[in-house]
């Protein structure tokens, strides 16, 4: 999972240069220069705080593409393999049961069709049936914070541990918050940016970086020796 870890880390700088462009911006001598009028403008308090929010998507958009590609990458070692039921912890099991079990129950077809699907998943399990998993078996919808994210870790058999400058990835509740406010429309930028400057946002990146990067190694090492075998 070397690769993917390169990919998250190239993703972080994105943010970091984008939180240093708005630390640049922050500062009282600052202007915005337009040269064809020859003309200097103080740039907008209220344009600082839109911009401040667009940090909360950004966050968002990092956290659930690596958790979620984090989590599929894995999938694809155990799917490589061609790993019968009885060779996988009971936890990856469960996860692959579930994913047939969605199938079922998210179809529109009659009784018949569903009691033909559940017949099929019966049969590969009693005639050891090799796992398959995608990432349709890992359902995230915008929902993904510290408690989530330990949940699929202990829901899978990944023992994490983070380091407590972290605190618990407990940032990552706003980071949330605020995506999905601005996701769905009920909060403007400038309402979702007001209440915090580029220190906070800072604060808040570093938090949600270090918890997010322990989840990785950890998932990693899951990866690396095989602990989703029995």
């Amino acid at each position: 999972m070397q690769q993917f870890i390169n990919e998250f880390e190239e993703r972080v700088k994105e943010v970091d240069e984008y939180l240093d462009f708005l630390e640049e911006l922050d500062k009282p001598q600052v202007q915005l220069h337009f040269p064809h009028q020859g003309a200097y403008s103080q740039i907008e308090p209220k344009i600082k705080k839109i911009l401040n929010a667009h940090v909360f998507l950004m966050l968002y958009n990092l956290v659930e593409y690596s958790i979620r590609d984090g989590m599929v990458e894995i999938y694809r070692k155990i799917t490589s393999h061609h790993y019968p039921c009885e060779k996988l912890r009971q936890e990856i099991r469960e996860i692959w049961i579930n994913s047939h079990y969605r199938k079922i129950f998210k179809t529109t077809a009659n009784w018949e069709s569903a009691k033909r699907m559940a017949v099929q998943l019966v049969e590969e399990a009693v005639n050891h049936a090799i796992i398959q998993l995608d990432e349709e078996a890992l359902p995230i919808s915008g929902n993904l914070d510290a408690r989530q994210i330990r949940h699929i870790c202990e829901s899978h058999g990944i023992l994490y541990k983070i380091r407590p400058e972290a605190k618990g990835g407990n940032k990552l509740r706003i980071v949330k918050e605020q995506r999905n406010s601005l996701a769905h429309g009920h909060l403007s930028f400038y309402e979702a940016g007001k209440h915090f400057n580029v220190t906070d946002l800072k604060t808040i990146e570093n938090e949600v970086v270090m918890f997010i990067r322990d989840i990785l190694t950890n998932m990693a090492d899951y990866a690396h020796h095989r602990k989703y075998e029995v």
